[in-house]
């Protein structure tokens, strides 16, 4: 499992969400963004040998609001959202947390749209 949670300056904790998993499966909490209603944070689903990541979306009260499954089952080593354009940019390399990654492990860099949720490009 893994949590998100806010505190107020650094002294106590207003609100704790736990990520727990759907099945049998490994969550990791990887990557957090704070943002102006709240935050996001990508999350990794181990489901061996499947390899699942997701945008979870809270806002300032800790309720979930979002939740966006992506498409790529490699491992996130960057995530970036652009509050402006209100995108995700997420790359990806490998399939393993390993900070050992193989040349031959394929890189993808893929753009989400914040408010419709939908891929707007992977290279």
């Amino acid at each position: 499992s893994a949590f998100v949670a806010k505190t107020v300056k650094l002294e106590s904790i207003k609100w704790l969400q736990l990520i727990a998993p759907e099945k049998q499966e490994k969550v990791f909490g990887i990557y957090i963004v704070s943002k102006e209603d709240g935050c996001d944070v990508l999350i990794n689903i181990d489901e061996t040998p499947i390899l699942k990541n997701r945008i979870l979306g809270f806002d300032n009260e800790g309720k979930q609001k979002d939740k966006i499954d992506i498409v790529v089952n490699s491992f996130p080593r960057y995530f970036n959202y652009d509050e402006i354009n209100q995108k995700y940019l997420i790359v990806f390399k490998g399939i393993k947390s390993d900070a050992m990654i193989g040349q031959e492990d394929d890189l993808f860099i893929v753009q989400y749209d914040a408010i419709t949720k939908a891929e707007v490009w992977l290279n």
